[in-house]
């Protein structure tokens, strides 16, 4: 089909995290864990994609982009560090 859709982008934020170190793999074991993940626009066909990973806390943030710009934008949190707003 031509064409990276949603999942796969989700799978490329587990890969960075893990390329980085054996540390990083509680981020992706962890249970519960939230993804937050803004799509911001498809890969063209043949792009070359670059990925940005930065660890903020406990939580790593993500961009990937191609020479157009960003394709996505996330973030990944172990549960218990997410502060949810009070009602």
């Amino acid at each position: 089909m031509d064409h990276v859709n949603n999942a796969v982008y989700a799978d490329w934020l587990d890969e960075a995290i893990l390329a980085t170190d054996a540390a990083a793999a509680s981020a992706i074991g962890a249970i519960p864990r939230l993804a937050r993940l803004e799509y911001a626009r498809a890969a063209s066909p043949g792009a070359t994609v670059t990925t940005e990973l930065w660890l903020d806390g406990q939580a790593w943030s993500c961009r990937l982009s191609d020479d157009d710009g960003d394709l996505l934008r996330a973030r990944l949190e172990p549960l218990d560090t997410v502060k949810e707003p009070r009602p």
